[in-house]
């Protein structure tokens, strides 16, 4: 006599068979309803994972071109004001950049300010047949006989 489960069709009390009621196994219609459920899992969990390739490359492409804004912004901010308005309009995207991102460019521009030079860059990017896609970052070119106590510093809040 074993403890194991029998893989017998089920029989009554008395050794007799319940005859053809009494199935083991898959029908056709459990089947195919499996294997539809299958398969819409597999065709959402591919688009889920295309999904998120594609918000990581955007992300790294971001990332890449606020880089180069910040790295260009700092060298400009530390020119002199007739460097700054030389160099300005030469301004082009590092080697690296451009390998990596589709119709790249940086434009910036200079405003003069009470406080001294705001010096804005963009970069845009991507394909020529969609809307480029940019970043947008600025940053001071102070007067050399500027001090810290010339420029007034306030909280968060609002209070100086």
């Amino acid at each position: 006599m074993s403890f194991l489960p029998s893989i017998r069709r089920p029989t009554s009390l008395s050794g007799e068979r319940h005859g053809r009621t009494a199935r083991l196994g898959l029908s056709t219609l459990e089947l195919i309803v499996a294997l539809s459920l299958l398969t819409t899992a597999m065709t959402v969990g591919t688009q889920l994972v295309v999904k998120a390739r594609d918000v990581m490359d955007d992300h790294r492409d971001y990332r890449l071109a606020l880089d180069e804004a910040a790295n260009v912004l700092d060298r400009l901010t530390m020119l002199s004001e007739q460097q700054l308005t030389e160099q300005l309009p030469k301004i082009e995207p590092s080697d690296s950049l451009a390998t990596h991102l589709d119709h790249v460019a940086i434009t910036g521009t200079a405003e003069p300010q009470s406080l001294g030079t705001r010096v804005t860059l963009r970069v845009e990017w991507g394909p020529a047949e969609q809307q480029p896609k940019c970043v947008v970052l600025s940053g001071w070119h102070l007067p050399a006989e500027t001090t810290a106590s010339d420029v007034e510093t306030t909280s968060p809040g609002g209070a100086p």
